[in-house]
């Protein structure tokens, strides 16, 4: 039986005892931060449970994509080493909110397994044994008897395993698991969870009003057992990535713990893994969730390279894998193109990286010598500063024999860390700012200029209200600024800031009559908030033109809005061309010039993403949301300020763009008057090149070709002459070889043009292949001067230069490379400094100078 008929005969099954069918909620949790990514089926109905939200229907059922990589629940390290464990699942979930309770569930649970064909002779049972605060679970024993089961075949068992919690308080309950024996081990098959209490505090326990039942079975392990196979590995869900796997190694997957067959699990694992959080929106990062899938992508090519070595591509595997799932999840159609760009770009840089690890690494265990150890500090050192993964240093460690100090790399990662401050000082008085919020929770934004407000509080130079027409920093968005009036006395805001829901007003000064109960004139700078709203609203468009001209899947990754500019970072891996730039620009203006007029609705969260507004993948929203429609071009969740029409931005100009981080690029543009400034610039420059050239205005693009073309003709014959010139000077210089206790020694003070064209010279000079030492002294027309000693390998101990340099007194020198002792390279200014210091150097080597 494949995955997909048990998918579909799950959801059936349990519509046809009416349930209502939710879809899985995003891996990314909402409103949650107490888990990096959803791990059971249950996490979107937390709230529920909570009695914080109501409950969408009083029966649900649901397929849940779940991910188990960090925290209390991390199969990362066992995965593959197992035939069993996986990052990536699907929880099969079926809910209660005050509806039937324990009857109804096992009977449910045991009915659907009996009609799917599973051997119900082979089913355990069991169910919570009792403590000192909870009784025994005696309904259930009962319940799973009546159902046909004998005492034998249920078993007891305590706290850790068979009772559920939601935290250290909340809803809690007894759990009954359904086993199942294959014969060679007694698998869990389904967790069925009766939440029937709720904690309040170590002393007290009540039962809840109302019951609930929350019950979740892993697709993968029923596609085993129905299937009779020993692990998910064995079935369709993996079945065609192996097979590309089998291919690359020329090995057959057997599902043994030989070595190649867990890495091959560990590819296969982590390409679902990876699939799915990219369709999610996640992009590798160095923290984090996109900390995650760069560890899952690294991991795997580090693997796939033992396994295929360089035949392995990441992407081939994730590509079979992504033709499965865009048929089950919606949310993964349509990303393979992001999915191929990341896993291949990665790929790439990660290679290279590997490469430069390894090399460092060899260096470090020739050094270590017959010590045992690795040091922990150093193996942080590659980690921080080459982005050399630690479980690969573990496993190139173990190949050579040696152990690591993971104590000392720990103490070094947390001596390494920077601990960020919330910046606005406010933080250090949490019982006044707590009292202010308790007091009239979130402040509330009025979209006015004017208004007169009460101070609710007062701390250092802030001021808190419970209405305010000042927008906070929020969303990207610059906080607004202007002036309070206390009868005839002005007092500035600086700027808005939000902090625990709390608008706080920064004011240059608090007179002595300004006091808590006291009311004030509050005016926002209009200018500014003009500037604010025209930069907002294009915001929204420069995301749309983005999409329209890049794709859909691009992917808004932040942005900074000020009253003069705008900044908006955005998933993309290429430069944007010039006709990218153009065909944006257009789009823009033909917006502009449409003056389409920007709605502004309220509307539950759920509504809002059904009628296709866009949100932010780790944006928290509230059950009521703020949504901002610009005709037929777009539609955002957003809280921020905006032009009436787009008329009033006047005009948009891309000013600049540069990556950000990996697979993330900014662009940076204007609006209004200071996009028509450039605008204006770009005409001057034009004209005054047009004039300058003498060519027309359809002739200067090709003119500039030609002169670009010529100035690259020069350079590449400048070059094969200076070439030409190092190589005479080396020859002559290698007539002047003294030897000296078997070692050669070259050494010649060279004139050059710049100081970079010393990079010739050395290019030629490691071709130099006799043992020994070259120190080359180039110097150019301003008396620059930069000295070369380059040392081979069995010169370094002989003639010790970096002792040499290292004794230098000099002022005004600077010396580099000291610990490498084969490269040492000094700077300096003055022709009598050099000539002085290399009268030193022939005196060290005992040599005459010529």
């Amino acid at each position: 039986m494949e995955s997909v008929s048990i998918r579909n005969s799950f959801l059936d099954f349990y519509k046809f005892k009416h349930h209502n069918e939710i879809q899985g909620s995003s891996l990314v949790p909402r409103d949650d931060d107490s888990l990096l990514f959803v791990n059971s089926g249950m996490v979107q109905f937390k709230n529920v449970f909570k009695g914080k939200e109501n409950a969408p229907c009083l029966r649900v059922v649901t397929i849940q994509k779940c991910l188990r990589v960090g925290g209390k629940h991390n199969d990362l390290e066992t995965v593959g080493f197992s035939l069993r464990h996986h990052t990536f699942f699907e929880m099969l979930g079926s809910f209660s909110f005050g509806d039937y309770f324990k009857a109804e569930s096992c009977i449910y649970s045991l009915n659907f397994l009996k009609e799917i064909g599973l051997d119900i002779q082979n089913v355990y049972i069991t169910v919570f044994e009792g403590n000192k605060k909870f009784s025994i679970d005696f309904e259930s024993e009962q319940i799973w008897i009546k159902l046909g089961f004998s005492p034998e075949r249920i078993r007891r068992k305590g706290f850790n395993e068979n009772f559920w919690m939601i935290g250290d308080c909340g809803v809690c309950g007894p759990c009954t698991e359904i086993h199942y024996d294959t014969g060679s081990e007694l698998l869990e098959l389904w967790n069925l969870v009766f939440m029937e209490y709720e904690i309040l505090s170590n002393e007290e326990i009540v039962r809840l009003p109302l019951s609930g039942v929350d019950t979740g079975m892993g697709l993968e392990r029923i596609c085993s057992v129905i299937n009779k196979v020993t692990g998910a590995y064995e079935t369709d869900l993996f079945k065609e990535a192996i097979r590309y796997c089998e291919i690359v190694s020329k090995k057959k997957y057997l599902n043994t713990l030989e070595y190649s067959d867990s890495i091959i699990r560990i590819l296969v694992d982590h390409g679902r893994a990876i699939v799915c959080l990219i369709a999610e929106g996640i992009f590798p990062d160095n923290e984090g969730r996109g900390y995650i899938l760069r560890r899952l992508i690294r991991r795997s090519i580090q693997y796939g390279l033992q396994l295929g070595g360089n035949n392995f591509c990441l992407f081939s595997i994730c590509n079979k894998i992504f033709q499965i799932y865009e048929a089950v999840y919606p949310v993964i159609k349509g990303t393979e193109f992001l999915l191929r760009k990341i896993v291949e770009c990665e790929e790439r840089s990660f290679r290279k990286t590997l490469e430069i690890g390894v090399r460092m690494f060899d260096s470090i265990i020739l050094e270590m010598g017959e010590t045992k150890v690795l040091d922990g500090r150093v193996v942080y050192k590659m980690y921080d500063t080459h982005g050399f993964p630690p479980d690969f240093i573990k496993i190139l460690a173990a190949q050579k024999g040696k152990e690591i100090d993971w104590e000392g790399f720990n103490l070094e990662k947390k001596k390494m860390l920077n601990v960020g401050d919330s910046g606005m000082g406010l933080t250090q008085d949490l019982d006044k700012l707590n009292g202010l919020y308790h007091k009239f929770g979130d402040t509330e934004y009025c979209d006015v200029l004017e208004m007169d407000i009460k101070v609710e509080g007062i701390y250092q130079r802030y001021l808190f209200f419970k209405q305010t027409p000042f927008y906070a920093e929020s969303g990207g968005q610059e906080g607004d600024s202007g002036a309070l009036y206390l009868g005839e006395e002005k007092i500035n805001v600086l700027t808005t800031k939000k902090i625990y829901g709390l608008s706080a007003h920064l004011v240059d000064r608090i007179p002595s009559q300004l006091l808590e109960g006291v009311y004030l004139k509050a005016c926002v700078d209009r200018d500014k908030r003009k500037g604010l709203s025209r930069n907002h609203t294009a915001t929204h468009l420069l995301q749309s033109a983005l999409k329209s001209v890049l794709g859909e899947y691009v992917i808004q990754k932040g942005s900074s809005i000020s009253s003069s500019r705008l900044r908006f970072d955005f998933s993309s891996f290429e430069s944007l061309t010039v006709e990218q730039v153009i065909r944006i620009e257009s789009l823009m203006s033909q917006w502009i010039l449409e003056k389409h007029s920007i709605e502004i609705v309220n509307l539950p969260l759920d509504k809002a993403k059904k009628e296709g507004y866009l949100t932010l993948l780790d944006e928290k929203y509230s059950r009521e949301v703020r949504g901002v429609k610009i005709g037929n071009i777009s539609k955002e969740l957003c809280g921020g300020s905006h032009v009436q029409h787009t008329g009033e931005i006047v005009c948009f100009r891309i000013e600049n763009q540069k990556p950000v981080s990996f697979g993330i690029r900014r662009i940076e543009a204007v609006t209004a008057q200071e996009a028509l400034d450039i605008t204006n610039k770009e005409k001057k420059i034009m004209k005054n090149l047009i004039h300058t050239l003498n060519v027309s205005l359809s002739e200067v693009e090709e003119k500039v070709r030609n002169l670009i073309e010529e100035s690259k003709r020069i350079k590449k014959q400048m070059l094969k002459i200076k070439i030409q010139k190092a190589k005479d000077e080396i020859s002559l210089a290698q007539s002047q070889i003294i030897i000296k206790d078997n070692l050669s020694i070259l050494i010649k003070m060279v004139k050059v043009l710049l100081l970079e064209d010393k990079g010739i010279y050395i290019g030629e000079l490691k071709r130099y292949s006799h043992e020994g030492v070259i120190i080359f002294a180039f110097y150019t027309l301003r008396e620059e001067w930069n000295i070369v000693c380059i040392s081979t390998k069995g010169a370094v101990n002989k003639v010790k230069m970096n002792d040499f340099f290292s004794s230098l007194k000099r002022e005004n020198i600077k010396i580099y490379g000291l610990n490498f002792k084969s490269h040492i390279e000094i700077f300096g200014q003055g022709i009598v400094v050099l000539n002085s210091l290399f009268d030193d150097i022939y005196r060290f080597l005992e040599i005459k100078r010529a």
